[in-house]
């Protein structure tokens, strides 16, 4: 089972919704120069690819190269992803393989798009619907915002998951996000009846 996977799937339930968002194409593999703007079947196809490529993701330096970082932000976010695998393995997490279904992009811009998706099972079972992220399409590979990632693990119901999110934040440059626990409905407001 991909690290990564594990340690995303802790990082989970806040009102029984899986809170996941990571995507990105790896930045290894060669992009299609042709795709120059936002297209929604060729938006839908790279972030689905994107999506799974970084569920599929062993270390935390393969998941930063899936994700839209500056060359200066790489190594500490990797780090943190890192860290935040391994604080996942420590607790115990563990989930059968996923991947995304039902990605629907909508452009926002020439290479940007908002876009929700499912994450199903093998056999093709949702086993969370309706999440949410966005991306960028840079040198034809689809990308996800690496703030995503961040706030899927500041909403970790695992705590030392809790802890390695701030170091995510940190890694983006961003100081003071709210890290906090989804058993904590004030994070959320009062949960839904």
């Amino acid at each position: 089972m991909p690290r990564l996977v594990r340690a995303l799937l802790s990082a989970v339930l806040v009102g029984g919704v899986l809170v996941l968002g990571m995507s990105a194409v790896a930045r290894a593999s060669v992009g299609d120069k042709k795709l120059t703007k936002c297209a929604t079947k060729s938006a839908s196809k790279g972030i689905a690819k994107a999506l799974d490529t970084t569920f599929n993701a062993e270390t935390g330096i393969d998941a930063a190269k899936v994700i839209d970082l500056t060359p200066d932000q790489v190594d500490a976010f990797a780090a943190a992803l890192q860290q935040i695998m391994d604080a996942g393995e420590a607790a115990g997490s563990s989930t059968p393989p996923v991947k995304a279904a039902n990605v629907k992009p909508t452009c926002t811009g020439k290479t940007k798009a908002d876009f929700t998706y499912d994450v199903a099972n093998a056999e093709g079972s949702v086993v969370s619907p309706s999440l949410q992220g966005d991306a960028v399409l840079k040198k034809g590979k689809w990308l996800l915002d690496p703030v995503n990632v961040c706030d899927n693990f500041a909403h970790s119901v695992v705590a030392a998951q809790l802890a390695a999110a701030a170091a995510c934040y940190s890694a983006l440059g961003i100081e003071g996000a709210t890290v906090c626990d989804p058993r904590d409905f004030t994070c959320f407001g009062p949960p839904r009846p």
